[in-house]
């Protein structure tokens, strides 16, 4: 049985492979440990440490394994731990393990991390760091460069057959870059964690599709980077950079399966997030920053790569270290001073997502947070002149640090070089190309390199079976894709088209090859490279034949040969495009793998579409039904439609051809038919309601209007209106359009001869109701709806209107509103407080307006008049009714006992405030201004500056408003936007101009509207650039320039009683320059 122990090992180093593992450790009863990891030299007695925990809890155990060669002396072993956040050094002892290695466990040690220093014995001493190994772990601290590529997997094989046996085994499980995992095993815990390491180092990296490389020169365009000089000549970081990841894509587009990007391709700024942004857009694998360094001391040299610290992902972490490993030993081997593999963290504490530590440098952070390792290459020291001179100082040095860069990432990969076999034969080549024999030498090595660096690209043919030219003609997805590039055609073949079984040339076909020859089926199976392998080396000799192989088909529509086609074997015909009108073609067999000599007959089904209904107001049970050509419609479908009478199915809304379900399908695509109606004709009777009337019924059509109606008299009373309750109802007039179907009555309103006053109440989740007048409830009661607008008017013959102002919630009062324009607000579900009404025009002295609201918690209040507020304030309580009175002045008040309402209140208005609001009929024009690089300024009013002076910033939008208008009426206004010219009048508040695009007003106009353009004239005018504060406009004229590019920058707009002085050129203290308002090219 295996024999499971719960020890996992975190292997700091193997001395000859960098990688790590994670193994179990199981004890073998009789074993000779076999352990050849390094040459047993005088320092390289120790084969492996590890430590079982990287990050432990205090007062847990540290567990620490130190592998040792054979013969090692063990006796009184002890551990040299460091703290180094306390700079303190600990000591561990050691016990010896059944297979010949020393463990050492310690539970007391103090919080901090650590750093395994040394090991003693009686018989020698080791120094880690001396030797190469560098291994960490933390006690309540995490470490952030211990990263394991490998994790223990405990076995429980309870089959009985192996129990009793005398040995163990040891698991040791390698989780792969694919996040695979591969079980190695050992009679030992060396052998285990060895064989894990092999098996890493086989497995790493292994790609089964391209590898995306990102090359990130970096700084560029305005950012040189470092920069020295020596001896004259200039060392610009930026240039050297693009240099080297150039030469460094060059060499990788040697390799297979790499794709190879620039972030830069030259000497242009990209910011450091575009840079991982345009990695993560190519679907990199990994992201490798290219720089020099540059410090203060010019003795400092050599080459260093920084890689991801483990926060967040710490396969990301592990993978970047390997990977800067692999470029270090690159460069180290050009002569370079090996200044180690680094990470850095952040020094402003900030954390990643998960609250770990983040990397320092923009592009390894944010690379990982897209997914992939970042590095970056400090290739030398530009500031030291050895580094510069020996390795940057030029081209050749340059290409060299490329093509170390470049064979760090192929080993990391795992990548390998083209191989050209299958399309390049040196006797063949040099046969064909004496130019090349001439120059380049009759060499087998010499033909190679031409082919490589210039035969491919020119378009020269390789060997006797792949003729490129024949590739490109016969291929033309490639041309659309490759156009004359020869070299890509190449490519192609050997990474696809062999892959894919693309006929080479005129003369070899590969799927032809594989077809004749069963013996080769059975050794190759679908591998195409295979069998164009065996040809080359095998098959030409034994004079095998790979010429196309070709199959006739025909295809036969009713007995008739439609096409013939010669198609190679095993390939796809392509089918003739023939039509039937209403059928739908297809063919009795495949053809797309044709195996020999083949007949394809047509076969020809009717088409099925859809019938959609159009039932044009109409309700239906079902809204569509398949119908197939050639065939009948069937059954259709019988729509019902208030007001009409159905008629028939057609296919247009008006005119078109009936269809019945007799009719024969002839449509070949979806088909849509339209319910076509008759109007019903309804009789309707008129109710005077103690009038008389002429007519006493006529007849209506169902969606007409109802046409000219009667006009009733009634002695003392004005008729008011047709409606259809006797209460209230809708209004119908002769432009309403007849909704009942049926016959129905219309009913009188009637209003007494004196001043009337009506209202319209907006009700939550009701909406507008149906207006009342004199007195009559608007609203609800007992149902706790809230009351949220109002539209109020007087009608008389006698010269006079109304005033009014609501308090609304959130919003304090509103501004005036007159003679039945809305106060408060809907859709808002904002609830109205309080409100007051005044009578206006000439003979409002002569009546007296009473009104009283329905308040929630207080319910109906007294009665209110002529201009004095009724509701709450303070409270936040909702009006819910109101009844409104006009008498003349003299008559009798509304009681408290009115209309079947009693109020509950003595007060009015109830406040928590001692305030008395009263009406505002103070007129004042209010605006705003919207200023690049400022945004919206707060408002003004009457004549003060918006926008500003003196600092050339542009006016871009503006809101003009009127408050405490005294009568009805508002404000339009236009402005003259560059790019744009005059865009469209807006009023009342609302913005003209822009925001958010840049753009200046050049020129505005305005004037008042409705009954205040007859009381009152508006007056404004503009600082525009270059001239300053200009003439003022007034009642609609420009002002501004336009044809000049030039911007306003702030305005004054005055309001003036009509008849009174215009404001003054040095209005508010501010002195026009130029007496023209508007100045236009």
């Amino acid at each position: 049985m295996k024999k499971v122990v719960a020890l996992l090992l975190t292997l700091s180093m193997l001395i000859s492979a960098n990688t790590f593992v994670f193994a179990d450790s199981a004890e073998t009863g009789n074993s000779t440990e076999s352990y050849q990891q390094q040459d047993n030299s005088e320092n390289q007695i120790v084969t492996y440490l590890s430590v079982a925990d990287p990050s432990v809890k205090k007062g847990d155990a540290v567990r620490i394994i130190v592998g040792l060669a054979d013969g090692i002396d063990q006796s009184n072993a002890r551990l040299t731990v460091e703290n180094t956040d306390l700079n303190q050094s600990f000591e561990i002892s050691g016990e010896m393990t059944e297979d010949g290695n020393l463990i050492f466990e310690s539970s007391d040690l103090v919080s901090g991390c650590y750093t395994v220093k040394s090991l003693e014995t009686d018989g020698y001493s080791v120094d880690f760091e001396a030797i190469g190994i560098n291994s960490q772990f933390g006690i309540d601290t995490v470490v952030m460069d211990l990263n394991a590529d490998a994790y223990a997997e405990d076995s429980d094989n309870s089959n009985s057959d192996n129990e009793n046996t005398g040995s163990e085994v040891y698991d040791a499980v390698v989780i792969n870059p694919d996040e695979t995992s591969t079980q190695a095993a050992g009679n030992t815990i060396s052998e285990a964690i060895a064989a894990a390491a092999d098996v890493q180092q086989n497995n790493l990296f292994r790609a089964s599709s391209a590898v995306n490389v990102v090359l990130d020169p970096g700084h560029g365009g305005n950012d040189g980077g470092a920069q020295a000089s020596y001896g004259g000549k200039t060392y610009l970081e930026k240039t050297l950079n693009l240099k080297i990841a150039q030469y460094c894509k060059e060499e990788l587009s040697k390799y297979k399966r790499v794709n190879v990007y620039m972030t830069r391709n030259d000497d242009h700024y990209v910011a450091l997030e575009d840079r991982v942004n345009y990695a993560k857009s190519v679907g990199a694998s990994v992201f490798v920053s290219i720089h020099n360094n540059s410090t203060t001391s010019s003795s400092v040299h050599g080459a260093t790569v920084y890689y991801p610290n483990s926060s967040l992902n710490a396969n990301i972490g592990a993978q970047g270290g390997a990977l800067a490993n692999e470029v270090l030993k690159q460069l180290v081997a050009l002569g370079l001073a090996n200044d180690g593999t680094r990470i850095r963290n952040s020094e402003s504490g900030d954390t990643y997502t998960d609250g770990s530590i983040c990397d320092y440098y923009s592009v390894i952070r944010n690379s990982k947070k897209a997914g992939f390792p970042g590095i970056i290459i400090e290739h030398a020291y530009i500031s030291n002149q050895s580094d510069a001179t020996n390795y940057l100082g030029s081209e050749t040095a340059l290409k060299k640090l490329g093509i170390a860069d470049a064979q760090g990432i192929v080993n990391y990969f795992g990548l390998k070089q083209e191989d050209y076999h299958l399309i390049f034969d040196a006797s063949y080549y040099l046969n064909n190309n004496p130019d090349v024999k001439n120059n380049w030498g009759n060499t087998a090595e010499a033909a190679l390199q031409h082919f490589i660096k210039y035969g491919m690209a020119e378009g020269r043919r390789g060997n006797e079976i792949f003729d490129v030219h024949f590739y490109k003609d016969n291929n033309i997805d490639l041309q659309n894709a490759f156009g004359d590039n020869w070299y890509l055609y190449y490519q192609h073949y050997l990474e696809n088209g062999i892959r894919e079984g693309r006929q080479a040339s005129e003369n070899f076909d590969v799927i032809s090859y594989k077809t004749r020859y069963r013996d080769l089926q059975s050794a190759f199976g679908d591998d195409y490279e295979g069998y164009v392998d065996h040809y080359i080396s095998y098959g030409i000799n034994e004079e095998r034949d790979a010429s196309p192989l070709r199959y006739k088909v025909d295809f036969v529509d009713n007995g008739q040969i439609v096409e013939s086609q010669n198609v190679l074997c095993m390939r796809g015909a392509k089918a003739p495009e023939i039509t039937k009108t209403g059928y739908v073609l297809s063919w009795d067999k495949a053809y797309n793998k044709i195996a020999s000599d083949t007949t394809v007959n047509a076969v020809w089904t009717p088409v099925t579409v859809k019938l959609n209904y159009d039932a044009a107001g109409g309700n239906l049970t079902n809204t569509s039904k398949n119908i197939t050509y050639g065939g009948t419609y069937g059954d259709l479908e019988s729509p019902e439609r208030d007001g009409y009478t159905f008629t028939g199915w057609y296919t247009a809304a008006n005119g078109g051809t009936q269809i019945t379900k007799d009719t024969k399908v002839e449509v070949t695509s979806d088909q849509t038919v339209y319910a076509h109606w008759t109007a019903n004709r309804y009789t309707v009777t008129f109710n005077a309601d103690g009038g008389k009337v002429t007519a006493s019924t006529k007849n209506v059509t169902f969606g007409s209007t109802y046409g000219e109606l009667p006009t009733p008299t009634r002695s003392g009373y004005t008729f008011a209106g047709w409606w259809t309750a006797v209460d209230s109802g809708e209004q119908i007039n002769a432009e309403s359009v007849v909704k009942t179907a049926s016959d129905h009555v219309l009913y009188a309103h009637w209003v007494l001869n004196s001043v009337s006053v009506s209202y319209q109440t907006h009700v939550a989740n009701i909406g507008w109701q149906n207006g009342v007048s004199n007195g009559a409830m608007a609203g609800t009661v007992g149902r706790g709806l809230q009351l949220e607008a109002i539209k109020i008017n007087v009608k008389s013959d006698a010269d006079i209107g109304v005033i009014y102002t609501t308090h609304v919630k959130n919003d304090g009062w509103h501004g005036n509103s007159f003679n039945g324009e809305q106060s408060g607000t809907t859709g808002q579900n904002k609830h109205v407080e309080a409100l007051m009404l005044k009578l206006t025009g000439k003979d409002a002295d002569k009546y007296d307006i009473y009104y009283r609201v329905h308040a929630q918690n207080y319910g109906w209040l007294a009665w209110a008049k002529n201009g004095e507020a009724a509701g709450t304030s303070g409270y936040a309580y909702r009006l819910e009714a109101i009844q409104i009175v006009v008498t003349a002045k003299g008559d009798m008040a509304p009681t408290v006992f009115y209309g079947g309402y009693t109020s509950n209140n003595a007060k009015a208005y109830i406040s928590k405030t001692s305030t008395v609001p009263i009406i505002n009929t103070n007129a004042s024009v209010r605006y705003q201004s919207h200023v690049s690089n400022i945004g919206w300024q707060s408002a003004v009013e009457n004549g003060s500056l918006s926008g500003t002076t003196g600092r050339n910033l542009g006016l871009e939008a503006i809101k003009i408003d009127l408050d405490g208008q005294p009568c009805s009426g508002g404000i339009k206004y236009q402005t003259h936007v560059q790019n744009i010219g005059w865009q469209n009048t807006v009023m009342d508040g609302a913005l003209a101009g822009t925001t958010g695009r840049a753009l200046n007003v050049e020129a505005i106009n305005m004037s008042l509207t409705g009954e205040m353009a007859n009381q009152y004239d508006i007056y404004y005018r503009v600082h525009a650039q270059n001239y300053g504060w200009l003439g003022w406009a007034k009642n609609g004229q420009n002002a501004g320039t336009s044809g000049q590019n030039l911007h306003l920058e702030a305005l004054q707009i005055v309001l003036v009683k009509k008849g009174q002085s215009a404001p003054g050129n040095n209005y508010g203290g501010i002195i026009s320059k130029n007496t023209m308002a508007y100045i236009a090219r």
